[in-house]
């Protein structure tokens, strides 16, 4: 009887976790808490409702190899709101190489948050020269999407005449020369892509994400956008010194790195997935404190532009 909005709100704060890491069609299903199931989630679905449908999506997006069905179904819903359809193509990002003909399908669509997501989550992927003479169509028909698929087609595109990681001026102009007006839900969804700014690995922005890095949310009011691009272009310029990694040797000399969160009688380190690991001092052989982040450098070479562009204007909003 709840709201479908209280009811969107409770399903972003519910601890869906993937069992195992996406490999095929063989992973486990995503641990669901008690109560929560996929014919529940799809019920919501039914409801039409935009917040619930998005979070619905998202909750079948965290194990997409064992989820790819409703995905599937939601992203070649004609009826259904486009950006719902685009988030349903991010969660099949993981598994395109099973979805190939959907996802070129897609990226030959009219409309251009569809047609660009498909072409996102065909990154990558190693095409035929059939495949390549559709995408050089598609960049002919919509010039707008040329460097996405340029960036399929011809990967160093990403690489050739841009500059160096350290002229945040620079990309400032290249950045500012963008004719067309930012897209923050398309850099939402750049966020939390697991290919391409791979942001949400680490950071956490609106409740969503995993929680190593700094929490994302009001970095916009900060209002300084030198500050944040070269914060993404070198992340190592400014580390906040609670988010320094750490190396920890054990004495049966296996290492572990992760983001040092107590150091006493027990030694406790976060992990690039998140997860917390705590060892006895008695059990450690040595601990190195490393002075780069966490975060690799390089992130912004493997966006367009305007993918940059949209992912900076997904945090400035928030």
């Amino acid at each position: 009887n709840s709201s479908p909005a209280i009811r969107a709100f409770a399903l972003r704060l519910l601890p869906v976790r993937s069992m195992a890491p996406v490999k095929d069609s063989s992973t486990p299903k995503a641990s669901l808490p008690e109560g929560l199931t996929i014919k529940l989630l799809q019920e919501m679905l039914a409801l039409k409702n935009s917040e619930l449908s998005l979070e619905v999506v998202r909750v079948f997006s965290v194990n997409p190899a064992a989820m790819s069905e409703p995905l599937v179904a939601v992203a070649k819903d004609g009826s259904a709101e486009t950006q719902i359809r685009a988030e349903a193509v991010l969660g099949l990002a993981s598994v395109a190489n099973e979805h190939l003909q959907l996802l070129f399908d897609l990226a030959e669509h009219s409309n251009s948050d569809l047609r660009e997501e498909a072409l996102r989550a065909l990154r990558g992927q190693t095409l035929s020269g059939e495949q390549v003479r559709r995408l050089q169509t598609v960049a002919e028909q919509h010039p707008t999407s040329a460097p996405l698929v340029n960036a399929l087609t011809k990967p160093e595109s990403l690489t050739k005449g841009r500059p160096a990681l350290s002229d945040t001026a620079s990309w400032q102009k290249r950045i500012a020369a963008i004719k067309t007006p930012p897209d923050p839900a398309a850099g939402e969804r750049i966020f939390h892509h697991p290919r391409i700014a791979l942001c949400a690995n680490c950071h956490r922005s609106s409740g969503r994400g995993t929680v190593v890095g700094p929490d994302l949310t009001h970095v916009g009011g900060r209002d300084d956008s030198d500050w944040l691009l070269g914060a993404i272009l070198d992340p190592n310029r400014d580390i906040a010194p609670q988010f320094m990694p750490r190396v920890i040797t054990l004495n049966d000399d296996s290492v572990h790195v992760g983001i040092r969160l107590r150091s006493y009688v027990n030694e406790q380190i976060r992990d690039a997935l998140g997860r917390n690991h705590t060892f006895n001092r008695n059990d450690v052989k040595s601990i190195e404190d490393l002075s780069v982040s966490f975060m690799p450098t390089g992130l912004p070479i493997g966006m367009t532009d305007r993918e940059l562009r949209d992912l900076i204007a997904f945090l400035e909003a928030n």
